[in-house]
């Protein structure tokens, strides 16, 4: 399903200031992001004209993202499988693309091994504080398909994947342009400020792939929106950098940048260089076949290799270089003590609400509550809050274990964890034992999330999901109980939770807890619980764990 979503970015600095202040963030992200062997090599960078747009820039560049592909992954998949292809024409303030038309609009991603896959952004730039309704004249459908969300470069708000992709320190109520003494941006500042423009971005992604397809769209959108903020938030925290600089002394600049990228990547492509090249490369039969090559590893070669795949398979994965670096520098432990620290003096208290409690909170628990990775944001209105849906082990965590939450009932008033406790109980009967393996966990400082979608009851993560994955699938279990989550009672649900959980590169991890008879009156009990951790894979028989078999060894004592 094609999914369309327009964000319009509010900038304090005028139209022309904004053509520089792009062109020279985008050379300087380039630079900070290219290292090693990977990053952005720039194939051609030149002038076109075209007679319904005018004059503009054409750029065609290469992306080779190797260490953002899972480590399983990386195992047996060639070095260019991520190598992407981007070409955009910027005819400013318009920016269009597309691969087969003479121009398109915004950027147009094309990845050799996954065809079917497209990510289009349409660019327009218009002197303006956000309010024009259809820039991109869209459609009846389109309209009726396209959503819209303002961003404000001035939020302190952040998600997961801001943390993904990392945030700039700059705090923009307190930041003021010496060059231009503009700043800082306060509440309301784009009704007010003079210079105004805005970026008009029109998202469409379309990844056609049954099963995930949609969300991967969705996760591209947001990832997009992170990389809207964080760029253009980079446009204004770099505007003393750039201010006053000339389009002439840039397109050196960029000349330079350009030949610089791709000696670093270790590559020497000309940026005058035609794309041709890389298009025979993509079509030739040698690449073709190892195409086909990789495709037969990519199906059969995790049963074929050797017990060196199933132990790379067990080690944490990160989803990129240094990230485990990062994560050491910052311990889960302690993005928990600062969360439970912030909402005590917040005074922290959520609605209880189903199976779940909303909790309203201001931009520093919100930015704490994303690291600890406690809840779901939830999309409102409001400027002055974020809302939080937090699941029931997590709210009754939050109230119970860290004691920085209080929970309301529908009457306002307060509940003492005896009464949390017996409204959880009723309304999940598994409610005790699901907590107690969560807490288990959450106290070994594992980041704990909902696993419905893998078909268990949780996963775990070693940090938090941006910087690695899950690396277990958890499955929750109560001795003595003839119900519980009636899992694991027969063997081909074994084979099949094995089976499922070995395809996406996670351990089965089962929670045995044991109440030693004390029942689930009170939350008291809980201390007296047990928890018995059992880890289960499926053994290949083919595999030896010596060079030599019991066979051969035999042979040779006869002999």
């Amino acid at each position: 399903m094609v999914q369309i979503k327009e964000f319009r970015i509010v900038m304090p600095v005028s139209l022309e200031e904004y053509q520089i202040a792009q062109m020279y963030m985008v050379m300087k992200m380039q630079q900070q992001s290219s290292t090693g062997p990977e990053g952005v090599e720039v194939l051609e960078n030149r002038p076109f004209e075209d007679e319904a747009y005018g004059r503009g820039h054409y750029t065609s560049k290469i992306y080779r993202l190797q260490s953002k592909a899972p480590a399983w992954l990386r195992t047996f998949a060639p070095a260019d499988a991520l190598v992407m292809q981007e070409e955009a024409w910027n005819a400013y303030p318009r920016c269009k693309t597309g691969i087969h038309a003479l121009m398109s609009r915004g950027t147009f991603c094309v990845c050799p091994y996954f065809t079917k896959f497209s990510l289009t952004i349409e660019t327009v730039h218009k002197a303006d504080n956000g309010y024009s309704e259809n820039v991109h004249t869209l459609s009846k459908e389109q309209l009726a398909a396209r959503q819209v969300e303002v961003l404000d470069i001035a939020s302190t708000s952040r998600d997961y994947w801001s943390y993904a992709i990392g945030s700039s320190s700059i705090d923009f109520s307190k930041f003021k342009s010496k060059r231009t003494d503009r700043g800082p941006l306060l509440e309301g500042w784009q009704d007010r400020c003079n210079p105004v423009m805005t970026a008009y971005k029109l998202v469409t992604v379309d990844a056609p792939y049954w099963g995930f397809g949609f969300r991967v769209e969705q996760a591209l959108l947001a990832g997009e929106r992170a990389l809207f903020l964080e760029s253009n938030r980079n446009c204004f925290g770099w505007i003393d950098e750039w201010f006053g600089m000339t389009m002439q002394k840039l397109r050196e600049l960029e000349l330079q940048s350009d030949s610089t990228l791709n000696a670093r990547i270790g590559h020497t492509t000309s940026p005058e260089t035609t794309t041709e090249d890389f298009d025979r490369r993509i079509h030739s039969k040698r690449f073709q076949q190892k195409l086909r090559d990789w495709k037969s590893i990519a199906k059969h070669q995790i049963l074929e290799k050797s017990l060196d795949i199933v132990i790379a398979l067990m080690a944490p994965r990160w989803k990129g270089k240094g990230l485990e670096a990062k994560a050491l520098a910052d311990p889960m432990s302690k993005i928990v003590l600062e969360l439970q620290a912030s909402l005590i003096r917040f005074e922290a208290r959520a609605l209880l609400s189903g199976c779940s409690a909303l909790l309203a909170v201001e931009a520093e628990q919100t930015d704490l509550l994303n690291r600890a990775c406690f809840g779901r944001p939830i999309v409102t209105a409001e400027k002055d809050k974020n809302w939080f849906h937090l699941g029931m082990e997590e709210a009754f965590y939050l109230c119970h274990s860290l004691k920085c939450l209080k929970i309301v009932g529908e009457d306002n008033c307060p509940m003492n964890d005896e009464e949390l406790w017996q409204d959880m109980k009723c309304k999940k009967g598994t409610f005790p034992v699901f907590y107690k393996a969560y807490s288990h966990l959450r106290k070994r400082n594992w980041v704990v999330r909902p696993g419905s979608q893998y078909g268990v009851d949780f996963v775990a993560y070693r940090h938090h999901p941006s910087l690695v994955h899950s690396e277990y699938a958890v499955l929750v279990l109560s001795e003595g109980d003839d119900d519980a989550n009636g899992r694991l009672r027969v063997w081909s649900d074994f084979h099949c939770t094995i089976r499922l959980c070995g395809s996406v590169a996670k351990t089965l991890l089962v929670l045995n807890i044991n109440k030693n008879g004390q029942g689930t009156v009170s939350p008291s009990y809980l201390e007296h619980y047990d928890v018995g951790e059992r880890t289960i894979m499926r053994w290949n028989p083919e595999h030896c764990r010596e060079d030599q078999t019991i066979g051969e060894m035999e042979s040779s004592k006869k002999i």
